[in-house]
């Protein structure tokens, strides 16, 4: 049996990464597969990102309360969540430019 720690973590790189991991310890029901259970989390995260990261005056949930007083908030999310909020990503800076030079 895993730790809690585990499953937490594993949890999230599932919401977060795509990693279908954890689905190994969630059980089918009756009616829907595990796979189709674990969506609506993944649904849900990205309806409450779109809630959060949406223009609406006078919202006040704690993440739209971040207001840094030096530089600028940056919302790091995954490409499937901001391909469905219809927001512009900013260039990966984690991934390397490819070499096309053929020496």
């Amino acid at each position: 049996m895993s730790s809690l720690k585990d499953l937490q973590e594993s949890f999230q790189r599932g919401i977060l990464a795509g990693d279908d991991t954890i689905l190994a310890e969630i059980k089918d029901s009756a009616k829907e597969e595990r796979k189709a259970l674990f969506g609506v989390y993944r649904h849900a995260y990205v309806a409450r990102l779109a809630e959060v990261l949406g223009d609406r005056p006078g919202a006040q949930l704690p993440a739209q309360l971040i207001m840094p007083v030096k530089g600028t908030l940056e919302w790091l999310i995954d490409q499937a969540a901001a391909s469905l909020l219809s927001l512009p990503l900013a260039p990966d800076k984690t991934q390397q430019p490819e070499n096309n030079n053929k020496n």
